[in-house]
Order: C-alpha cells, then sequence, then structure tokens
C-alpha cells in the first residue's frame, strides 16, 4: 500500500524538477540597474522575437541587440507590446553603462546606493541650514477682509433704496446700470454710500 503512494509523489517530484531545471530565468542582472522596475518585464515566451530572448540572458551585447530590435522594428512597424516597452525602459537604463564595442558594465550597486544616500542626506542638511527668516518680507495687503454673510442671517439691505446692490466674489458692491444709447446697456461700479 506504502508503494503505491510512494511512486505516484516521486514521479510528481520528478516532474516538477524536470520543469523548473528547464525554466529560463525571469531576471537577470541588468534588471536591477537605477530606473528598472523588474515588475515591466514580461515573462519569458519561446513566441518571442530573438532579440527579446536575449533580454533573459546574463551576457548581453548592447549593439547586438539593438541592430537586432531595430530590424525587428522595421518589419513590425506600429506594433506595440509589453515585451517592445520593456526593451526601451531597459536600453534607456542601460545605456549609460555600455562601452564602445557594446558590452555592457555594471556598476557597484552598493557603492551606487550608498554615494546616492549621502548625496540626498547632504541635501536634506543644505536645506535645513539655510536661513528661513522671514526679514526681508513685508505686508502688502488686504488689510482688511469683509467675509459675506457668516452668520447665515439674512441679506444686507441695499444702503439706498432703490439700488439693487449685487455680490462679486467677497466684496459687496452695489451695481447700477446706465443706457448711455437706448440699445447699450452699461455697467458700471460705484462705491458704497454711507450715511
Amino acid at each position: 500500500m506504502k508503494a503505491i503512494f510512494k511512486l505516484p509523489s516521486v514521479l510528481l517530484i520528478l516532474c516538477l524538477s524536470a520543469v523548473t531545471a528547464s525554466a529560463q530565468p525571469q531576471f537577470t542582472s541588468y534588471d536591477d540597474l537605477p530606473g528598472l522596475n523588474k515588475s515591466y518585464k514580461p515573462a519569458y515566451s519561446e513566441d518571442f522575437p530573438r532579440w527579446a530572448k536575449m533580454l533573459y540572458t546574463t551576457t548581453v551585447n548592447f549593439n547586438d541587440i539593438s541592430r537586432e530590435f531595430e530590424a525587428y522594428m522595421k518589419k513590425h512597424k506600429g506594433e506595440e507590446n509589453a515585451i517592445i516597452r520593456y526593451f526601451k525602459i531597459w536600453s534607456r537604463a542601460v545605456e549609460s553603462y555600455v562601452l564602445a564595442d557594446g558590452a555592457i558594465v555594471l556598476p557597484d550597486m552598493d557603492l551606487y546606493f550608498r554615494k546616492l544616500r549621502e548625496t540626498q542626506t547632504g541635501a536634506g542638511l543644505q536645506v535645513r541650514s539655510r536661513n528661513t527668516s522671514n526679514a526681508d518680507w513685508t505686508f502688502l495687503g488686504p488689510k482688511e477682509t469683509f467675509w459675506l454673510n457668516e452668520s447665515g442671517s439674512a441679506p444686507p439691505r441695499p444702503l439706498v433704496p432703490g439700488r439693487p446692490m449685487f455680490i462679486l466674489s467677497m466684496w459687496r458692491l452695489p451695481l447700477t446700470t446706465s443706457s448711455i444709447a437706448e440699445q447699450k446697456p452699461v455697467l458700471s461700479i460705484k462705491p458704497p454710500i454711507r450715511g
């Protein structure tokens, strides 16, 4: 009875190990460069063109992969998919590390992140040490602000009976119309009359 259960479990383990042994690695050391987001890289597919399969190998010549990509794009004008998008992002991030012969020299990532952290920390210290006093600041106004009807009370009555009062923005201004010609009324703003 135990032998019957052992045989399927052994076969299952062998099948899974064969599948994982033949699988193409998803990420390479190039995918750790600054400016690249690993999650944008699509899963490897045997249907990818040759230049796309190169993105999944550990040593890539930038000139070769770029040449193949350009040839592919000439044949497939206007095509857009995830691997093409990733190649464009990848080539932008990698091109600053490419030598004249196309070899890609990877930087020491620990040193890179240490220098980045020092630079960011230094920038923060410079901001804090800057003079932040407002000694040269002068107040221009407005010196008095009138808020309209915050209390919810009835709207104010016009200052002069018979003249309508309109509210523009947050200022109270009486508005009147006068006609210069019969057909063209003109809107004029007059200061409030107190008294």
